[in-house]
Order: structure tokens, then sequence, then C-alpha cells
């Protein structure tokens, strides 16, 4: 589950924004663009784990095979939070 609120609201409910990390990641947004993203250290380190990117793996003297099958989004990036 994503949230998303603005930056008057990140700055207002830090409580409550850590506890909906625990679900997903937070979405901070700015004139209603998506800016920053707050998540659990866990999240982003295993979203961080063992990545590449391209330049690293072109620059790679033996090219391993490499699956590619990027996901499909479905729905809106991020929602509004619900604090009720």
């Amino acid at each position: 589950m994503t949230t998303t609120l603005t930056t008057q609201d990140f700055i207002h409910n830090t409580k409550d924004i850590q506890n909906a990390a625990q679900y997903g990641p937070v979405f901070i947004t700015d004139a209603g663009l998506p800016t920053y993203v707050f998540m659990t250290i866990e999240d982003f380190q295993e979203l961080a784990q063992g990545r590449h990117n391209i330049l690293e793996l072109l620059a790679m003297q033996e090219r391993p095979e490499i699956d590619f099958e990027p996901r499909r989004l479905s729905g809106t990036l991020y929602q509004p939070a619900d604090f009720s």
C-alpha cells in the first residue's frame, strides 16, 4: 500500500507517516508532484541490494545473462493519505 501527502502534511504528521511506512512507501508531494519517498530502512535495503545501473552492466568485461522483466504498473503510482 502506498500513501501520498503534501510537504505540509509531512511536517505536521511525522508519527502517522512512520506508521504508514510500515505498510509501503510514503510519497511526499510538492506543488502536486511527487518529490520524495519515505520508507523503512528494510524496504530501502531490499530495493538497493544487488542493483546495477545500465552503465555498470555495459562496462562489465564478461556480460552476464540478465533476465529483464519490468513490472507493469497498475492503477496510480500514489494515493492520498487517509488519517482517519
